[in-house]
């Protein structure tokens, strides 16, 4: 299995101890701005056996880190021509960035994980996960509605 690349060794060094054995591999994309859901999600998958991998699309914050998150930043693309170019079209524009490289972070993962699932860093798991990777045995994607109306700016409960 290859081993996720593009730290720093600072990073490396520092910031992070070794994965125990833990058996379910999420991941997520945020900005430095909404980390704190990101953590409320790493905290909610803790006794489950889970680790968050998390690219930040606009720096990284070390100083909150929770035993089973893993940041990354975007130097884990500085060898891929398609996600250099997202970045530098999207780079002013965080919210599209952060959709545009949501494909290629997961590839990212996968490359060292049998499997990963995506989810948003809103969301808080009150009971097991694993009935999910389970499904992943029978299915290659597992995917969920979104509760949204299209148009961002009207009827939102978040605004």
């Amino acid at each position: 299995m290859q081993k996720c690349q593009g730290f720093s060794s600072m990073t490396k060094n520092k910031l992070y101890s070794p994965i125990k054995k833990l058996v379910h591999h999420f991941c997520s994309i945020s900005t430095v701005s909404h980390l704190h859901k990101t953590y409320a999600l790493a905290d909610s998958l803790l006794s489950y056996e889970s680790v968050l991998h998390v690219l930040v699309v606009d720096g990284v914050d070390a100083n909150q880190l929770s035993k089973n998150v893993r940041l990354y930043g975007l130097q884990i693309f500085d060898k891929q021509p398609l996600a250099q170019q997202i970045i530098t079209k999207y780079k002013h524009k965080k919210d599209k960035l952060r959709w545009a490289l949501k494909p290629l972070f997961i590839l990212h993962i996968l490359r060292s994980q049998p499997k990963v699932i995506y989810v948003d860093n809103d969301i808080y798991f009150y009971s097991n996960p694993s009935f999910l990777f389970d499904r992943l045995d029978e299915y290659n994607v597992l995917l969920t509605p979104h509760f949204y109306p299209s148009n961002p700016m009207q009827n939102q409960n978040w605004l």
